[in-house]
């Protein structure tokens, strides 16, 4: 089963072409044989081509030069959807690794026939050296504003009969995405294993032009217009039967808020 490792890139405050180079390597070392890694590049200068260059013996690597709408991440990233040859699509934020060696095996498996999506346990990291701070996605009925699954790195989808990412949207680029994913194919599959490390720094997109409040409102006035329906159930995708009675206890608890009070104003994740 062909894999296609999907990152779109740009130059990320000078530091794209050494964090790109960190993605890289995960991928490498991968226990998966066949692998194919997209990188559609935003890049003005050429420090992440010539990175993309370097591997070319050591990878099956494609780099596209793309130029159209610069600094929407929403477009870089169907750019890279756009050209992926394989069965099995793994987006990867270019600041973010694959964890581990088994990364995409593990996925291929626990991506079984009749799946079309699959959201994955992942760590967070300061470095690419140390991790902590395991999150676990959660599926809730209004998935476009509220992003309880988290980061796209965490996502594998089937190629063939995909969505689009929307791309006005900044900051709601991913959960918008993961709502059209619910409505074409239905829940997603759930791999509890951790496989992939998000790294946490001042570059993040929530941290630099995505976190204007005035964008972010604009952005979730939209999706609420656009999806005036919320999904029929809430998933919270960690079964109960395996927490204790305490976090049984604040789950019902969470839930009961989220479900009372507004949305906007508060939040508890079960």
């Amino acid at each position: 089963m062909k894999f296609s490792v999907a990152i779109p890139c740009y130059e990320m405050h000078g530091r794209g072409a050494e964090l790109l180079g960190n993605a890289l390597r995960s991928v490498e070392i991968q226990d998966h044989d066949d692998i194919e890694v997209v990188v559609s590049d935003h890049s003005k200068d050429d420090s992440v081509e010539n990175l993309c260059m370097s591997y070319a013996d050591r990878l099956d690597i494609h780099y596209l030069r793309y130029a159209e709408k610069r600094g929407s991440s929403s477009a870089n990233t169907n750019n890279c959807l756009a050209h992926c040859s394989g069965e099995l699509i793994k987006i990867l934020c270019q600041d973010d690794i694959l964890f581990g060696t088994r990364a995409l095996s593990l996925t291929a498996k626990a991506l079984k026939q009749g799946n079309h999506w699959l959201v994955t346990d992942y760590l967070h990291t300061w470095d690419h050296k140390t991790f902590k701070s395991r999150w676990r996605p959660r599926l809730n009925s209004r998935i476009e504003i509220q992003n309880s699954i988290g980061t796209h790195s965490g996502l594998t989808v089937r190629n063939g009969n995909l969505p689009r990412f929307d791309e006005d949207l900044l900051w709601f680029m991913d959960c918008e995405f993961y709502r059209q994913l619910y409505d074409r194919f239905g829940k997603p599959a759930y791999l509890r294993e951790p496989t992939v490390a998000v790294m946490i720094w001042d570059g993040q997109v929530t941290h630099t032009s995505a976190s204007s409040q005035t964008r972010r409102a604009a952005e979730r006035q939209k999706l609420m217009l656009r999806y005036p329906d919320a999904l029929t159930d809430e998933w919270v995708i960690v079964p109960d039967e395996a927490a204790g009675p305490a976090r049984r206890l604040y789950r019902k608890v969470a839930g009961y808020l989220q479900r009372y009070l507004p949305r906007d104003r508060f939040w508890l994740r079960p």
